[in-house]
């Protein structure tokens, strides 16, 4: 018996850190995944994990699996504790339990820890696994909601973003009220034409010491915080409305990027490399460009007027963040419009 699954990457456009404090966020599910697949016997066939996302191979969950992996290891118990959950047949939901998986396989192509939601997309793919293992088709929103509690292994309290993305792909709006307990209202949206540069650098801080650091800005500076949350809110209401209206054109979105980006410097999320970068798309041809996610270096993105000048873009950043940071330390990818 063999439960699989899998979870999408992300891009985070608009709402990094506001969405957490009552704000919309808007993303895009990105052409990189994480698949999991856990059975009493391995897969006959195993892709070939060439990422180094998650070179994991593959362990015994019995004993050996939590000793070696604690992280696994903490998503495994926590996902023992969301499959009963599946469906009005108990029995099918305890078949984790009764009839445990001896082996998992994990590949990924979404690159770790570089703020494109590896741990969402992990957690995701798990838990579809897991459910499939259990002799149950999820729903979506189960889905979403059970992968959620898994990445709080990660992240204690995500926000639900990266697994909605994981879960629902495509491009989705998300808001949840600043007093409202579990997952954010889901706005599914049609995906925007935009020519994107999407990139990684290495990180200086951790999301964890990112928002955390958010945090501490709202209890010092309180008044000049939120207004930049707000700011960064209103970016993202801006960008889904015209999703919505089919408005978002390279040069509107590129605009809205450049513009909050410069709010999350002010937030002190922002880094002197990303800096430099921007200023080097720009002077490449991008219409604007932003750090996506937490911050402190990690992911971003840029806008291009055309296919063409992505391209041409593309291989001259993708030449200077090897030569910088070195090809195992940064990622970049082109998203044709």
């Amino acid at each position: 018996m063999i439960g699989w699954g899998t979870g999408y990457g992300k891009l985070l456009l608009f709402g990094e850190h506001a969405a957490v404090h009552g704000h919309p966020a808007v993303g895009l599910a990105m052409p990189l995944e994480t698949q999991v697949w856990i059975g009493t016997n391995p897969p006959e066939t195993r892709l070939d994990a060439r990422s180094r996302s998650f070179q994991l191979g593959s362990w015994q969950i019995h004993g050996m699996l939590p000793q070696h992996h604690q992280v696994f290891g903490e998503l495994w118990k926590r996902l023992l504790q969301e499959v009963p959950a599946i469906g009005s047949a108990p029995t099918r939901g305890d078949k984790l339990h009764t009839d445990l998986p001896r082996q998992a396989v994990i590949t990924s192509s979404v690159p770790y820890e570089m703020g494109f939601g590896s741990s969402g997309s992990l957690s995701t793919a798990l838990v579809q696994a897991g459910s499939r293992y259990a002799g149950t088709e999820a729903s979506a929103e189960w889905l979403w909601t059970a992968a959620n509690s898994l990445e709080q292994v990660f992240h204690g309290t995500p926000s639900g973003i990266d697994t909605g993305l994981a879960v629902f792909g495509g491009c989705q709006g998300f808001l949840r009220k600043a007093d409202q307990a579990g997952l954010p209202r889901r706005i599914p949206l049609q995906r925007p034409q935009l020519p994107l540069l999407v990139g990684s650098i290495p990180r200086t801080r951790t999301t964890r010491q990112l928002v955390a650091a958010v945090h501490q800005r709202l209890a010092d500076e309180p008044h000049r915080t939120k207004g930049l949350l707000q700011e960064l809110g209103n970016y993202a209401d801006s960008a889904i409305t015209h999703i919505q209206d089919t408005t978002a054109t390279p040069p509107f979105i590129g605009r809205l990027a450049s513009q909050a980006q410069v709010a999350l410097g002010a937030l002190g999320v922002s880094t002197a490399e990303l800096d430099t970068l921007f200023s080097e798309l720009e002077q490449l041809g991008a219409l604007g460009s932003k750090l996506s996610g937490a911050g402190g270096g990690g992911a971003f993105f840029a806008v291009f007027a055309d296919n063409s000048q992505l391209e041409q873009a593309t291989v001259e950043i993708s030449r200077r963040l090897t030569s910088r940071f070195g090809q195992e330390n940064c990622y970049v990818q082109m998203l044709h419009a």
